[in-house]
Protein backbone atom coordinates (compact mmCIF):
# COMPACT_ATOMS: atom_id res chain seq x y z
CA UNK A 1 0.00 0.00 0.00
CA UNK A 2 1.60 3.03 -0.78
CA UNK A 3 1.87 6.12 1.70
CA UNK A 4 -0.89 8.85 2.38
CA UNK A 5 0.98 11.44 2.39
CA UNK A 6 3.44 11.78 -0.96
CA UNK A 7 1.31 8.88 -2.96
CA UNK A 8 4.74 7.92 -3.77
CA UNK A 9 6.35 5.13 -1.44
CA UNK A 10 5.44 2.03 -0.14
CA UNK A 11 4.26 3.02 3.39
CA UNK A 12 6.00 1.59 6.23
CA UNK A 13 4.12 2.89 9.41
CA UNK A 14 0.44 1.76 9.12
CA UNK A 15 -2.35 4.06 11.51
CA UNK A 16 -5.80 3.58 11.81
CA UNK A 17 -6.51 6.46 8.77
CA UNK A 18 -3.36 6.95 7.55
CA UNK A 19 -0.09 5.43 5.94
CA UNK A 20 2.92 6.54 6.12
CA UNK A 21 6.58 6.02 4.56
CA UNK A 22 9.93 6.46 6.78
CA UNK A 23 10.35 9.93 4.98
CA UNK A 24 7.01 11.22 5.91
CA UNK A 25 6.53 9.54 9.01
CA UNK A 26 9.50 11.55 9.89
CA UNK A 27 8.47 14.86 8.53
CA UNK A 28 5.07 14.02 10.51
CA UNK A 29 6.63 13.48 13.79
CA UNK A 30 9.42 16.19 13.71
CA UNK A 31 9.82 18.59 16.29
CA UNK A 32 7.56 21.39 14.33
CA UNK A 33 4.78 19.26 14.19
CA UNK A 34 5.13 17.99 18.04
CA UNK A 35 5.03 21.52 18.71
CA UNK A 36 2.09 22.73 16.54
CA UNK A 37 0.17 20.27 19.31
CA UNK A 38 0.96 22.94 22.22
CA UNK A 39 4.21 24.87 22.29
CA UNK A 40 6.68 22.61 23.26
CA UNK A 41 9.68 24.75 22.58
CA UNK A 42 8.02 26.70 25.47
CA UNK A 43 8.13 24.05 28.49
CA UNK A 44 10.83 24.43 31.34
CA UNK A 45 12.14 20.92 30.36
CA UNK A 46 12.89 21.53 26.62
CA UNK A 47 14.54 24.57 27.30
CA UNK A 48 17.22 22.97 29.77
CA UNK A 49 17.87 20.44 26.61
CA UNK A 50 18.67 23.34 24.75
CA UNK A 51 20.98 25.42 27.03
CA UNK A 52 22.42 21.56 27.75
Amino acid sequence: MNCTECHKEEAEWDFKDVQLCQMCFEAWTSELWWASLGGVYETPEYVRLLEG
